[in-house]
């Protein structure tokens, strides 16, 4: 599983050099290695050059983009983008490549042919998420000789693919049954659920889009449970004739993965369930929507890289509802005098025989003064879309308190202003200023991709409803 440590010994060679005519100087015996943060390592003895040409020259190959292997099981294997990652010489050379990615079921012998026709991908928390009832459990209570338990798996109503941008996408139920043993006396029966992609248009699915499909629906994920969603399988899907052949995908995640829990139904804003009728327009918004994709991915940071100071927690969530602001609203129009008086300071700073540093400075400065203050972003972006955050997690009585605070904290952060320094927020506090533009964030991703202000203001109250939710503690501060 991604994210998972695995180690796996074999054999290994450049797929250039597989049929000359002396093998035993292609094919190496090696380990291949996998530890969370520390990457993946194929560890060779010897190198994928001659002993003499080592001793030699030292020419080794220190970046190869595909090498090929066999594992001790039989699996074939395919890595890619390998670098050099050191060599040991001495009585028995041993070379160590660092891979990017790992194909496990099929031997790609240049990387513009991995392509898939389809793929499945597992992600933590997608069963809750998808809510398919698939087993019924009755009992039968009499003698004890009677006495009687049956479980029935159900298949489920088979759901319609989404269309979002290019790509077919469903939800797919399953099921896992499995025996420690057999004959065994523990069965386990494990509802499961994947996500399915097609390419309807293309046909074909290349291993840069694999990538960011995988990406894409692990932030939309992550949006729809509010909660660090990460990819755990990814399977490549192809067929030919009467087979199907699938390739594991095995490679670093991104961010840090934490502990995988149970979700609660009442942690969870919007299951697939509550959603189905409207999963199509809500994923192809948010797959579309390049112009927003870095405001995403700096938002998702706060879930799959979280930082443990709030201070930089707090900056995070500041910096992502301006970048939000920048790409959806208009700049304020400066009037027809005061666009002539810039432009004409403009023409005078390029004039001027003025060291260099000190003209950028002052293009600086004049470029700043064009610059919207945090506090009417926020204000733009509350009197636009933020009825649901303001009824739901703020309170009227609260707007210009919360301004205050968010515009002082980000000043104080970013420049030190000492002046602010002994009403600055600290811990608690600014934990809860942090957690309301956490909230305010969400709202308006969910706004961007189609929610309806109804839909978001219940989803921010059952989150903030009782001491037992998530941000239960911010109704202390409402009001």
């Amino acid at each position: 599983m991604l994210g998972e440590a695995f180690e796996c010994s074999g054999m290994w060679w450049l797929p250039q050099r597989a049929n000359l005519p002396d093998e035993s100087l292609e094919h190496r015996y090696g380990t291949l290695k996998y530890s969370p943060g520390g990457g993946i390592i194929l560890t060779i003895l010897g190198a994928f050059a001659s002993a003499d040409e080592i001793m030699a020259t030292f020419d080794i190959p220190s970046n190869l983009d595909i090498v090929l292997g066999l594992s001790s099981k039989g699996e074939r294997i395919t890595l890619l983008n390998c670098s050099q990652d050191g060599v040991t010489i001495g009585d028995v050379v041993e070379s160590r490549y660092r891979a990017r990615t790992v194909l496990v079921g099929c031997q790609f012998t240049e990387p513009k042919k991995v392509a898939f026709e389809a793929l499945d991908i597992q992600y933590t928390h997608l069963s809750e998420w998808a809510r398919f009832n698939v087993f019924d459990i009755s009992e039968a209570w009499g003698s004890k000789e009677q006495q009687d338990r049956t479980i029935k798996y159900k298949q489920p109503e088979q759901v319609s693919p989404a269309a979002a941008d290019k790509y077919a996408i469903s939800v797919v139920p399953g099921v896992a049954l499995r025996l420690a043993m057999f004959p065994s006396d523990t069965v386990t029966l494990e509802q499961t659920s994947s996500i399915r992609v097609t390419s309807p248009s293309s046909g074909h699915i290349t291993l840069s889009e694999c990538f960011s499909l995988v990406f894409k629906m692990q932030g939309f994920l992550t949006l729809m449970m509010l909660d660090g969603i990460f990819p755990t399988g990814v399977q490549g899907i192809s067929h030919s004739k009467d087979s199907v052949h699938t390739v594991r995908l095995l490679y670093e995640p991104v961010g840090k993965q934490k502990p995988v829990s149970k979700l609660r139904p009442q942690d969870m804003p919007f299951d697939f369930q509550t959603i189905r009728a409207n999963f199509g327009s809500l994923l192809d918004n948010f797959f579309k929507d390049s112009r927003m994709r870095s405001v995403y991915n700096q938002f998702f940071s706060d879930f799959y890289a979280p930082s443990t100071y709030t201070e930089e927690q707090f900056i995070t969530m500041s910096t992502t509802v301006e970048a939000f602001h920048r790409r959806i609203c208009q700049e304020d129009v400066k009037t027809t005098a005061e666009s002539d008086a810039m432009g004409e300071l403009a023409e005078w700073i390029d004039k001027m025989q003025a060291q260099g540093d000190l003209a950028a400075e002052l293009r600086r400065r004049l470029l700043a003064s064009y610059e919207m203050p945090l506090r009417k972003r926020l204000e733009q972006l509350l009197t636009k879309y933020g009825n649901p955050f303001i009824h739901a997690v703020l309170g009227e009585d609260n707007i210009d308190r919360f301004l205050d605070d968010v515009v002082a904290m980000r000043k104080y952060y970013l420049t030190y202003d000492e002046n602010l320094a002994g009403d600055a927020l600290k811990g608690y506090e600014l934990f809860v200023l942090y957690s309301k533009l956490k909230l305010l964030c969400w709202a308006l991703f969910l706004n961007k991709i189609g929610m309806s202000e109804n839909e978001i203001e219940d989803a921010l109250k059952a989150q903030t409803r009782d001491e037992t939710s998530r941000f239960g503690f911010l109704r202390q501060s409402h009001g």
